[in-house]
């Protein structure tokens, strides 16, 4: 049953009182009814989100609202904290290597590597 927080007009002393929802929410002690106090409930759900487990992904955006764009943003949101951590995104390499080993050929958004380099100092390329 929920808890249910009254505050005494006279001395502003607060107290929880346990109630059924169905009753009425009055609280009174030696003549004086208490003020009922209201609160933001401190209640969540699926708020902390493993990014190192793509099972816990796809389990928290099984039935959720939104659109693909959230999807998206949440991925990369889970993406860049992987990076913090490992110092790479494990799953991301994981997904390149599958495509590439697929299709034979470099994922499109697999970043490429540069074969040169430009010294400023000497002014040259190599």
């Amino acid at each position: 049953m929920p808890t249910y927080t009254y505050r005494n007009p006279l001395t502003n002393d607060t107290i929880e009182v346990i109630q059924s929802m169905n009753e009425p929410h009055v609280y009174e002690a030696d003549g004086v009814t208490w003020q009922r106090e209201f609160s933001v409930p401190n209640a969540s759900i699926d708020t902390i989100w493993d990014s190192m487990n793509p099972k816990d992904f796809v389990e928290k955006t099984r039935n959720k609202r939104g659109t693909l764009g959230d999807l998206y943003d949440k991925a990369e949101e889970l993406s860049k904290e992987r990076e913090k951590i490992v110092g790479k995104d494990t799953i991301k390499e994981k997904a390149y290597k599958k495509y590439e080993k697929e299709t034979g050929k470099r994922h499109p958004f697999r970043e490429k590597k540069s074969n040169f380099s430009i010294d400023l100092t000497k002014k040259t390329i190599k």
